[in-house]
Formats: C-alpha cells, structure tokens, sequence
C-alpha cells in the first residue's frame, strides 16, 4: 500500500496546483481523476481474497462523483453537479450496505442522520445560501453521509481494528460539510476547497486501506 500513498500524494499536490493556478486550471479534471483513480485501484488491491462487489462499487462511484463535480468547475451547480451528487449518494449507500452486512441496521442509527438534516434544512435557510431548488437533494445526502457516519462508529465498536473506516466516514461526513459552503453559500472562502479535498481524499484512503475489516 505505501505505493499507493506516495502516487496519492504526488496527484494530490498535483492536484492542489490545478486548483488555485489559473495556468493549469485546464488540468483539473484529470488530476482529479487520476487521484480518485488511486483510491479505486487501493481498494482493489488491498481487497485480495477478500473482494466485496459492493466495497469496490462504492469507490467506483465515488470516482465518478469525482468526475462530475469536476466537470462542474464553475460551481454554476449544473447536470453534472446533479450527477455527481447522485453519484455519491450511490457510493455512500454501497459503503453503507457493506458495512450493514457485519454491524445490522437499527433503528437508533437514524437519530443523527434525522437530526443532522433538520440541521441541514435550518442551515441552508440563511440568507447567504442559495440552495434554490436543491433543497431535497442536499437533505437527502446530508441524512446518507451522516448515517454513513453513524454505521462507521457501529464497526469500530463492533471491532476495534475498524478505527480507519470509522475515521473515513467522519472525514467524509466533515468533507461534504464544506462542500455545501462551497457550492450555495455566498461568501467564498478560498482555503475551502484545500480543506474539503483534503478530508474528501484522506476519508477515501483511508476506506480504501480499510477493506479488510469488511471483507
């Protein structure tokens, strides 16, 4: 796996010069995707005897995700943010599904994802966000990654060698936290998207080099 890392880390910073240099603005897409690629690759390679299809689906739309939202460059919150979105909610679910099949579902795994979407709802009510007609779709994703989240401490407590998928899902959870600040908030803060793809990138590793506990 330190093969991995170390290529994460060079597209990684590869990726961070795309992104705030308007010289290599048009390199973007690709640095983004060659970075997801390492975690779809990882995730692959650390499974061994141990393949989940809906594990490696969960990356898979996760890289996808990626895809999209980097074609939606200009935040101008267009099809390919819709696709992107949806493509994450497919990746959560897959990640959820994987885990439910070791730590089952109950019905106390729902309070804080019900919670953080009233959270969501009130939030997004402030005059600096225009959320326009994304409001449905951005409950619903904000109730996933947090129920992703919650299935994350399930596993850990279910056993402790879990620690990285536990950390993952808060990182995902903190991640698409910042997004929506990005995307429908009016003030834009420029370290937002440094914070965002460095939780984002450092929750899929660490998922990826989790494969083991799930297998």
């Amino acid at each position: 796996m330190i093969i991995f890392i170390i290529f994460y880390v060079i597209f990684f910073a590869l990726l961070m010069v795309t992104s705030y240099n308007q010289k290599y603005r048009r390199y973007y897409v690709p640095a983004k995707a060659l970075t997801s690629l390492v975690f779809v690759l990882a995730a692959f390679f650390n499974m061994k005897g141990q393949f989940s299809w809906t594990w490696m689906a969960a990356f898979i739309f996760c890289f996808l995700g990626d895809v999209f939202l980097g074609l939606d460059e200009k935040k101008n919150v267009t099809a390919n943010f819709i696709l992107g979105l949806s493509s994450f909610v497919l990746g959560h679910l897959f990640f959820i599904m994987t885990i439910d099949q070791i730590v089952k579902f109950h019905f106390k795994d729902l309070i804080v994802p019900i919670g953080m979407m009233i959270f969501t709802f009130f939030l997004t009510k402030h005059p600096k966000f225009h959320v326009k007609g994304h409001k449905i779709p951005i409950l619903i994703y904000s109730f996933i990654v947090s129920l992703l989240c919650v299935k994350g401490i399930d596993i850990f407590q279910y056993h402790l060698s879990c620690l990285k998928i536990m950390i993952g899902a808060f990182l995902f959870c903190i991640s698409d936290f910042i997004l929506l600040f990005m995307y429908f908030y009016e003030d834009k803060v420029k370290i937002l998207k440094f914070l965002n793809l460095l939780t984002y990138y450092s929750a899929t590793m660490l998922l990826a080099m989790s494969v083991i506990c799930v297998g």
